[in-house]
C-alpha cells in the first residue's frame, strides 16, 4: 500500500538480495493507481532486476487473507474493501492490532527456538578441541544395597577409545579397556579371569550400575558432553527462565534436556526414552581450569533407580601424547 515511487521497496529487496531463497519466494503486489508512479515503481524495480511484481487499483483480499480475516477478526463489523464507514475502519484498525500480536508472538517462538539451538550447539561442540586425556580421581558407586568407592586413572582419546583402572588403598583391583571395536576386562585380583566382547559402544549398566554408554564415560573423562546428534532443539514450555532445552533427532525415540545455571554455564543433561522414562541424570556440580579448558571435576549420575555413580576429578592432562599401545594390557599408564 502506498509504494511510491518504489524506492524503498527496492531497497527492501536490494538487500534481500543476500538469501536468493527468500527473493525466489517473493511475489510483490502493489496498489497504486496513479499511472506516473506506476511507471516510477516499474524503473525502480527493473533497475534492482526484480520482474515478479503485478499492480492492482484497490486492495483486494486474497485467499490467505480472508482465512486470517476469519480468524482474527474478533471486532465487527470491519472492512471488507475500501468503502467501509469509520466504526468499520476502526474495528479493522483493532483488528489489526489482534494479528500483530499473533504475529509478533510467533516471531518471538522462532527467535527462542533459534537461540536454544544455537546454545545446544555449543553443548555439543563444548571442549572439543580435547581429542585425548590422562586423567586421576575418585569414582562412588551406589546402589541400595551397597556403596563402593574407587581411586581410578585413566587414558582416552575421542570418541571410543579408553583404558581406566579401580584401584583401592592403591592397589589396582579392575581394569578396562574400550578401543573402539571391543572392550576387555581384567581382574588385578583374580576375581575373574580376562575376558573380552566385541562391542563397539556398550552399555554399562552391568559393570558401573549406570545406564550409560562407554562413548558417554569417555565424553565424561575428557570434559565434553555426552551431547546427541539432534535435528530440533527448544526450550521446554513448563520453564518461563529460559534455562532448560529439550533436543530430539528425527524419527529417534531419546530426547535430551539441557539445564543452564544463571552464568549460562551447563549444569545439568537428562536423557529420556521414547515413553519419556528417565534414562539417566548427569549434574555438573563443579567446574575447574586446566589450561584454557573449564573440566567438570565433579559429576553425578543417576538412574530412575537412585542407583548413582558420582566423578571426582583430581588432576587432568588435556591432549597429551597417547600411544596405541596404552589400549592393550600390555602397557601400565
Amino acid at each position: 500500500l502506498g509504494p511510491g515511487r518504489g524506492s524503498l521497496i527496492s531497497d527492501i529487496l536490494r538487500v534481500g538480495n543476500i538469501n536468493k531463497k527468500y527473493i525466489d519466494s517473493i511475489n510483490l503486489t502493489l496498489i497504486e493507481k496513479n499511472e506516473k508512479l506506476i511507471n516510477l515503481q516499474k524503473k525502480s524495480l527493473k533497475d534492482i532486476g526484480f520482474d515478479k511484481v503485478t499492480w492492482q487499483e484497490e486492495f483486494k483480499i486474497q485467499k490467505k487473507r480472508r482465512k486470517q480475516e476469519k480468524e482474527f477478526s474478533k471486532y465487527k463489523p470491519d472492512c471488507k474493501d475500501m468503502h467501509c464507514d469509520f466504526q468499520a475502519m476502526v474495528n479493522s484498525y483493532d483488528n489489526s492490532i489482534v494479528y500483530t500480536d499473533y504475529f509478533l508472538f510467533s516471531l518471538l517462538e522462532r527467535l527462542r527456538d533459534k537461540k536454544a539451538f544455537l546454545l545446544a550447539k555449543k553443548a555439543q561442540s563444548f571442549n572439543h578441541n580435547i581429542i585425548a586425556g590422562r586423567g586421576t580421581g575418585w569414582a562412588r558407586i551406589e546402589t541400595k544395597k551397597k556403596t563402593d568407592k574407587f581411586r581410578i586413572a585413566w587414558a582416552a582419546v575421542f570418541p571410543d577409545k579408553i583404558r581406566i583402572t579401580f584401584l583401592i588403598s592403591g592397589h589396582p583391583l579392575e581394569t578396562i579397556i574400550a578401543t573402539g571395536e571391543q572392550i576387555t576386562f581384567f581382574s588385578h585380583t583374580g576375581q575373574h579371569a580376562k575376558y573380552s566382547d566385541n562391542s563397539k559402544d556398550p552399555d554399562m549398566d552391568e559393570f558401573i550400575n549406570v545406564p550409560v554408554k562407554m562413548s558417554e564415560i569417555i565424553s565424561i573423562l575428557l570434559g565434553r558432553l555426552p551431547v546427541k546428534k539432534f535435528d530440533k532443539a527448544y526450550f521446554t514450555a513448563q520453564d518461563p527462565s529460559l534455562s532448560s532445552i529439550a533436543l530430539e533427532q528425527n524419527w529417534k525415540g531419546v530426547t535430551q534436556y539441557l539445564h543452564f545455571n544463571g552464568n549460562q554455564k551447563i549444569d545439568g543433561l537428562k536423557s529420556t526414552d521414547v515413553s519419556g522414562k528417565l534414562l539417566y541424570e548427569m549434574n555438573i556440580i563443579k567446574y575447574k581450569t586446566y589450561g584454557s579448558n573449564q573440566i567438570p571435576v565433579k559429576i553425578e549420575i543417576k538412574d530412575m533407580d537412585t542407583r548413582k555413580l558420582t566423578l571426582d576429578i583430581t588432576g587432568f592432562q588435556a591432549n597429551p601424547l597417547i600411544k596405541e599401545s596404552v589400549f592393550r594390557l600390555t602397557e601400565p599408564l
